[in-house]
C-alpha cells in the first residue's frame, strides 16, 4: 500500500499521545488506518457481537457501509480499523468484495513496536 512513492508523497499523517492515523489516494481508492490504544467497555449491557471474522491471527470485524470497506481488530493492546474507499464502489475490485481489505490488512508491518 505505502509502498509506492506517488502514494507516500500523498500521505497525510496525524497522531496524538493515544493515536495515529494515515490517509493516502491510491489512484481512485482512499486507503487509510487508524489506531489506537485508548479504550473503553461497551456501553450497556450488551455484549460485543462475535467476530467471527479474523486477520492477522485475532478476531476482526469487516464492514461495508456507503461503498467503504473496512476492517477492524486488536494486536498488541491497540485497535486498528482500515478503511478502503473507492471512486467507483461498485466496479472497483477493492471494494466490491472484502478481499482487497483483508490482504491490506495482513501486509501491513508494525514499524518501532512488537509485532505478531
Amino acid at each position: 500500500m505505502f509502498d509506492d512513492p506517488a502514494i507516500v508523497s500523498s500521505a497525510t499523517v496525524m497522531s496524538d499521545e493515544h493515536w495515529v492515523a494515515v490517509s493516502a489516494r491510491d489512484g481512485e481508492r482512499t486507503l487509510s488506518i487508524h489506531s489506537t490504544d485508548v479504550s473503553h467497555p461497551a456501553a450497556g449491557n450488551e455484549p460485543a457481537p462475535p467476530r467471527s471474522a479474523r486477520v492477522r491471527g485475532r478476531p476482526a470485524t469487516v464492514t461495508e457501509n456507503e461503498g467503504i470497506r473496512s476492517i477492524a481488530w486488536e494486536e498488541d493492546d491497540v485497535a486498528y480499523s482500515l478503511d478502503v474507499e473507492c471512486a467507483r464502489p461498485h466496479e472497483d475490485e477493492a471494494c466490491t468484495g472484502e478481499a482487497y481489505v483483508r490482504e491490506l490488512a495482513e501486509a501491513l508491518v508494525v514499524l518501532g513496536g512488537r509485532s505478531r
